[in-house]
């Protein structure tokens, strides 16, 4: 699947995506407007719902939400899409979504960075890998 993780500062991801029978490197965190959006699970899912982001997230035109796991980080926090088109936001001062989101949080409550985190993870989690793409907050 993936690792997604983020502080109140930075989110950072693995590259890697996976089929049947082949591996690639694909985007995993978008920047739309002021906030960053990581996401995880069906990859066409998490692009259409990036789109419907990036479009204005208009109630008419809801794409599918199944398998798709997104974490947002935002001036005001860190907010979570899990299957559904309401998202809610954590007190926590970081969080992570993934097949690898228990190692990166381990390395997270540890002191380390979200890209270091991804690296943790992606020693321990086989669906994790490929290159780190970390992308900061815009204050």
């Amino acid at each position: 699947m993936t690792t997604i993780v983020c502080n109140l500062e930075s989110m950072a991801s693995d590259s890697m995506a996976t089929d049947d029978c082949t591996k690639n490197s694909v985007a995993k965190i978008f920047r739309v407007r002021r906030h960053i959006i990581g996401v995880a699970g069906c990859y066409s899912h998490c692009m259409a719902f990036i789109n419907w982001l990036k479009a204005g997230a208009d109630e008419d035109e809801i794409p599918s939400f199944d398998d798709v796991y997104a974490l947002v980080l935002r001036p005001e926090g860190i907010w979570v899409y899990d299957g559904h088109p309401q998202p809610y936001k954590l007190k926590d001062k970081f969080a992570a979504v993934g097949s690898g989101s228990q190692a990166a949080l381990a390395a997270m409550h540890c002191g380390l960075s979200p890209r270091d985190s991804v690296r943790i993870a992606a020693k321990i989690d086989p669906a994790t890998g490929g290159r780190i793409i970390n992308k900061r907050l815009l204050t």
